[in-house]
C-alpha cells in the first residue's frame, strides 16, 4: 500500500508542476482545488479498492502498456 501511495504522490506532484509552471505562480486557487480533489479522490479510491478488490487496484496501478495487450 505504501508503494501505491508513493506512486500517487508522484503523480500529484507531476500534475502540480504541469499546472503551476505554465501559470508562473502558486497563487492559483482553482489549481489548488483541482490538485486537492485529485489527491483526496485518488487516496479514497485506493483505500476502498485495497479493501474490496486488491487485484483490481494492482491492475489499475500497473503500466497502461502491457505485453499481453492486443494492439
Amino acid at each position: 500500500m505504501i508503494l501505491i501511495l508513493l506512486q500517487m504522490l508522484i503523480w500529484t506532484a507531476l500534475l502540480a508542476v504541469l499546472i503551476f509552471w505554465p501559470a508562473g505562480t502558486l497563487a492559483f486557487p482553482g489549481a489548488w482545488t483541482l490538485i486537492g480533489l485529485f489527491a483526496v479522490g485518488g487516496v479514497a479510491m485506493a483505500l476502498w479498492l485495497s479493501k474490496h478488490s486488491p487485484s483490481l487496484l494492482r491492475e489499475r496501478m500497473s503500466s497502461p502498456i502491457q505485453r499481453a495487450q492486443k494492439p
